[in-house]
């Protein structure tokens, strides 16, 4: 059985794949598997996973019809054989120091779970980015106290422990189960549904931000910079499974960490809708934005946070939208759009 099983699904990715699998194979930690997923990808990926695999034993390929990303991880947690689990997305890559230290403070601690810092790659400059939450070992009060602040900073007003699942370790035996209960239809939040549906059920997590080995590669096309339709509707079913999951250790921190998480992530979405990358008119637009501020969701957010955390610009809009008055905020953004032009 290999120590660490690495699972990375591919698609459309054929200029960066072979760097990412040769970060693999130069890892100083040579007791790993690699599951490559090609998820139906129409150019030369499905053969360049091929070529890999015949060439080290080590390397593995599944073949499947294109799902997305989820549904290719899942397919690569269900062949995986590890004693841990790790995922890597087949535009970037590791340096060879990745996988030896997380495994390394895994066995020492008995984690579940190891999360680290990463590195940007922006094509011309590198540049690192630490957790907001500090290195350490936490369970016990510690880690209630993580599930407390691990979502979301109001200090910085951004999330704490970044919800990507490539830049963490999972033990498989307490963790696959719990990755596999989340929803496998998302195509937004599910890094986060699954890092913090993982975080809920730990015992030990481990935070390593000076560990900054993974290198994160930024570029246009990637999903990171895509349009999603089904933003929202994924956002609430993001946030209705995180409530549930942290019944069981809820605190009123966790309660109002989770709805600063929804209504940063909320605005986020807002933004895309009404924003270039969303084709569609703005007759379109307005309606979706009523739509979306039926949802009560947002009011239930807003009793547990602190207002004045928000600047007024924004505590005006999100009171707009909580109190169903759509157009009213469609008309501030307009001319919010409009005087930022003139400037």
């Amino acid at each position: 059985m290999p120590l660490v099983s690495v699972i990375i699904p591919v698609y459309k990715t054929e200029q960066y794949l072979p760097r990412c699998i040769d970060s693999l194979l130069s890892q100083t930690l040579q007791d790993l598997e690699v599951i490559l997923v090609d998820d139906g990808s129409p150019d030369n990926c499905g053969k360049i996973c091929d070529d890999y695999a015949a060439a080290h034993p080590q390397v593995h390929v599944i073949h499947k019809e294109n799902g997305g990303p989820q549904l290719a991880r899942i397919a690569g947690m269900q062949a995986a054989r590890g004693k841990y689990l790790a995922f890597l997305d087949s535009d970037d890559y590791v340096l060879p120091d990745m996988f030896g230290p997380m495994v390394e403070q895994a066995e020492l601690h008995a984690a579940d779970m190891v999360a680290v810092g990463f590195v940007r790659d922006f094509g011309n400059r590198l540049e690192p980015y630490t957790n907001a939450v500090p290195s350490g070992v936490y369970r016990g009060k510690e880690l209630t106290w993580l599930w407390d602040h691990a979502i979301f900073n109001t200090d910085i007003m951004s999330q704490a422990l970044a919800p990507c699942v490539w830049n963490k370790l999972f033990l498989r035996d307490s963790m696959l189960p719990i990755l596999l209960s989340c929803n496998d239809k998302l195509s937004f939040g599910e890094d986060a549904l699954h890092t913090f549906a993982a975080l809920f059920a730990s015992k030990c997590v481990v935070i390593m931000n000076e560990h900054q080995q993974y290198c994160y590669q930024l570029r246009e096309g990637s999903t990171t910079n895509s349009y999603y339709k089904n933003y929202i509707s994924d956002l609430y079913q993001v946030y209705d499974k995180l409530t549930e999951l942290a019944q069981p250790i809820q605190t009123g921190k966790l309660t109002a960490a989770i709805a600063y998480n929804y209504i940063f992530l909320y605005q986020g979405g807002i933004a895309q809708l009404l924003g270039s990358c969303n084709p569609d008119g703005l007759w379109k637009k307005y309606r979706k934005l009523r739509e979306i501020s039926k949802d009560n969701r947002l009011v239930q957010c807003l009793q547990h946070v602190d207002l004045s955390h928000y600047d007024a610009n924004t505590v005006k809009d999100l009171q707009f939208l909580a109190a169903k008055r759509s157009e009213c905020y469609l008309i501030r953004y307009a001319l919010k759009r409009l005087l930022k032009k003139k400037t």
